[in-house]
């Protein structure tokens, strides 16, 4: 027995990630999968006045009072707590209006988060998919269970690039997974109740969610569902049974057929019914784009399903497509025949943008909005406008885009944030209501901070919605984006102002009619008014992720930059790190620094003192110290500080000065490092003697230091600021 391979450091790309309530029912925790280890983050909440708390040049008692005073004399403070007490016994059912304080939108703050990790365990296996079970924990109530799936142990007759996550029902219904290509296994989900408990858990699961039952499989390639070749499965939104829809490809094409067979995906609706363990296909959705790799269900008031491929974004509801968008000439090119009905019949404003979307990532925020992330590091948000009967339009909105251009080189146009110029490989949202979401606080009321961000939202009609971002290489970062609350709604007929409902002949018309021209015209010139969607993004933390090296090769490096020949001049290049946040990294047997200036000291001391030589000025030793007080950088030195007199602290010096001292064998030369070196004539320093060794002493937990040489006969302490010298 002999090892292949030892791991150094632990894992730290994120594979996977995963929003929930593991600690407690009020904890909002992050669990991420990074190779074979699962990490637990509990996310923390702050707000800016609680950083403010943290400054340790924050403790003197006139800023607390003149604090004080500035939050008693505010009026709107003042005015937010009457409506707090004049409110607080009104039910929410009692037909009151919601209380606004519109004047309140200046003085609201928006709270920032952080990851912290709380504990983390080494996994046996190869993680493929991750997803949680509310509130369905036997030892915590209200906390949830996390479903992990394994890649099949390698055999001879498995592969490993089975796609085998798990998915769980929106209504807490089943858990479905995927197991061999062929077969789905489905893990029913009943709720817990006080009579079938086992008499050990009869108190501490009173009141939890879900219990799972015995599992069953049931072969999907069946004479009578006949789904092979699955590329995704999701479940679907508002219905009463659990409800799947299947991506797949029931004959896979290539590109030698692409000419007659471009269309070759399909998309199931299929119903699982619990009690008698079998599936039964709803209805099906054809002629779909083979390029097509993921779906997305959208919940009400639109509902139904996006598909994206490599160059489409398409709608589908019930067994039709209703609405699709290209977002590249690409597209056009072997389209099968209902890519290229719809294309002759319909404008493409976003054909020109020449964006690739294999591979991507998507974070659904709300009814209306999606981001995309694409395998280059391209990211758009898309915005769908429609109802319960389609999409009428959907927006593209590039937030990064990568242009070519010249014809060779290709320069990035950025929209926001430079940070979310990644790769993902997950995306969590953890909260649609950031604002309000009850964790852990830090040091202050939890239920005034919670007050002041309702009526921020009030106020601003904004909606924090909090989620991470991870990836193999690179920063994952924990962000949010603020969304328009009147905005995400304009799908829903209860928001169509009144003028517009006037006008329409009757009501029943209005909700239920299927004409073509009233669903194209009278919703595109509603939709049109509507302005354009600003995402205000917000990163509040990262996680550093150690990226792969791949690609590396050797050679030889310059010989005119490096003056090394043969195998002290090999390097190896290596490209690191995945999309934009990678690089070209360099390796190097020796350093080779890069020389900005020579002075010849022998010569210029030679100079300056007449008949002696050159040689004798040739250095010997050379040492950096330096002169002066050190200011406070950490908060812990600083709190030392404190304690002493303020006669002995001398903090405010005239800075820190660095000098070179440089010995000879018959003398010592001292040079000031300000940009260039500078000879200094008067030190403190002996100068027309050998120095043997330079150091220094430090006092005052390192704020003061003074510098020491040592000579053949005494030793001198130069007295910072004056050159005082003392002899030993």
């Amino acid at each position: 027995m002999y090892t292949y391979c030892k791991e150094l450091i632990p894992p730290s790309s994120v594979d996977f990630s995963c929003s929930c309530n593991f600690r407690s029912a009020d904890s909002q925790d992050l669990v991420l999968i990074r190779g074979n280890l699962l990490q637990l983050y509990t996310i923390v909440r702050s707000t800016p006045e609680q950083s403010d708390n943290l400054d340790p040049f924050s403790n003197d008692n006139k800023s607390e009072k003149l604090k004080s005073s500035e939050i008693s004399n505010n009026s709107n403070t003042n005015d937010l707590k009457q409506a707090k007490r004049k409110y607080e016994h009104v039910e929410s059912d009692e037909g009151f209006p919601y209380i606004q304080v519109e004047n309140l939108k200046e003085s609201f703050q928006e709270p920032t988060f952080q990851l912290h990790l709380v504990n983390q365990w080494n996994l046996m296996g190869k993680v493929k998919g991750l997803c949680r079970i509310k509130g369905s924990s036997k030892t915590l109530l209200h906390t949830d269970q996390l479903i992990i799936t394994f890649a099949v142990a390698k055999t001879i007759s498995t592969t490993d690039n089975l796609n085998n996550k798990p998915v769980i029902d929106p209504n807490q219904n089943c858990a479905v997974m995927q197991v061999y290509h062929k077969f789905i296994a489905v893990v029913p989900l009943s709720p817990f109740n006080d009579f079938g408990l086992d008499i050990n858990y009869s108190n501490s699961t009173k009141g939890i969610a879900t219990n799972s039952q015995k599992s069953f499989v049931i072969d999907i390639e069946s004479d009578e569902i006949q789904i092979k070749n699955v590329r995704d499965l999701v479940f679907m939104f508002d219905y009463n049974e659990p409800t799947i829809a299947v991506l797949y490809e029931p004959k896979k094409t290539w590109a030698g057929s692409l000419s007659e067979f471009s269309d070759s995906c399909c998309i199931a609706i299929v119903s699982i019914n619990l009690e008698s363990k079998a599936l039964s296909i709803i209805h099906r959705i054809t002629n779909i784009p083979q390029d097509t790799f993921t779906i997305l269900p959208l919940p009400r008031p639109i509902g139904g399903l996006i598909a994206i491929s490599s160059t489409a974004v398409m709608h589908f509801s019930q067994n039709l497509m209703t609405f699709m968008n290209i977002t590249s000439k690409l597209a056009a090119i072997g389209s099968g025949k209902m890519i290229s009905d719809w294309l002759d019949t319909s404008d493409q404003p976003y054909s020109d943008l020449n964006m690739i979307l294999d591979g991507s990532k998507a974070a659904v925020l709300s009814s209306n909005i999606i981001l995309l992330w694409n395998m280059l590091g391209e990211l758009i948000s898309l915005e769908i406008f429609g109802d319960i009967r389609g999409v009428s339009k959907i927006k593209i909105n590039p937030l990064v885009k990568n242009n070519l251009s010249n014809g060779i080189s290709r320069d990035w146009e950025i929209n926001t944030d430079p940070s979310l110029v990644m790769v993902p490989s997950t995306i969590s949202i953890i909260s649609h209501d950031a604002f309000n979401m009850k964790i852990s606080e830090t040091n202050s009321n939890s239920g005034d901070s919670h007050y002041l961000a309702s009526g921020g939202i009030s106020s601003s009609s904004k909606s924090m919605i909090l989620f991470f971002v991870g990836t193999r290489g690179g920063h994952s970062i924990l962000t949010s984006v603020n969304l328009n609350i009147e905005k995400t709604r304009t799908s829903n007929f209860s928001t169509l102002n009144s003028d517009f409902i006037e006008k329409s002949v009757d009501l029943d018309d209005l909700l239920y009619s299927v004409n073509d021209s009233f669903a194209n015209q009278e919703l595109n010139g509603l939709v049109s008014d509507l302005g354009d969607t600003n995402l205000e993004f917000k990163i509040h933390d990262r996680l550093v992720c150690a990226a792969p090296l791949s690609q590396i090769d050797i050679g030889e490096s310059s010989f005119n930059k490096s003056g090394l020949s043969g195998e002290d001049n090999l390097e190896l290049v290596g490209s690191v790190g995945i999309g934009p946040q990678g690089g070209i990294a360099v390796m190097q047997k020796y350093i080779r620094p890069s020389v900005l200036a020579s002075y010849d000291i022998g010569y210029s001391q030679s100079k300056s003192n007449a008949g002696i030589p050159a040689n004798n000025f040739s250095p010997r030793h050379i040492w950096n110290v330096k002169i002066g007080n050190h200011k406070p950088t950490l908060f812990n030195d600083y709190s030392e500080s404190m304690r002493l007199p303020h006669k002995k602290q001398n903090i405010t010096g005239s800075g820190i000065q660095e000098y070179v001292v440089i010995t000879s064998e018959y003398y010592t030369t001292v040079l000031r490092a300000l940009g260039e070196l500078v000879e200094v004539p008067s030190s403190g320093f002996i100068l027309d003697r050998p120095t043997l060794c330079v150091g220094q002493l430090y006092v005052l937990k390192g704020f003061r230091s003074f510098p020491v040489q040592i000579c053949s006969d005494v030793i001198v302490i130069i007295n910072t600021g004056i050159f005082d010298q003392i002899f030993f």
